[in-house]
């Protein structure tokens, strides 16, 4: 399976500089935070077009979408929040092993 490099996002919860810091460090990958507002929908379309001209869907958004921002990982936050996961597994699985009972 392929890695990512990064993650383009758009719409709602991209406006949130914290938001996006916060996926880059958990994610461990750098969020690139595009231009436009549109969402979900925006991107429906975009795939659309692409198809129904017979380009690339990556030649059609690199015509459209633009960098606003990019979100590099922060190491030390990334541990944090690495440690505070492993804390929650470990707590998961202990309410389920209860359950189980």
């Amino acid at each position: 399976m392929a890695e990512l490099e990064n993650l383009r996002v758009i719409g709602g919860g991209s406006k949130n500089t914290i938001w996006m810091q916060i996926l880059a460090d958990v994610l461990g990958i750098s969020v690139i935070q595009m231009e436009s507002n549109s969402g979900a929908g925006f991107g429906i379309a975009l795939v659309a077009a692409a198809v129904s001209e017979g380009v690339p869907v990556e030649e059609k958004m690199n015509n459209l979408l633009f960098d606003k921002e990019k979100f590099t990982p922060q190491p030390h936050r990334a541990a944090l929040y690495q440690k505070k996961y492993q804390k929650y597994l470990r707590i998961h699985d202990a309410v389920c092993s209860i359950e189980a009972e």
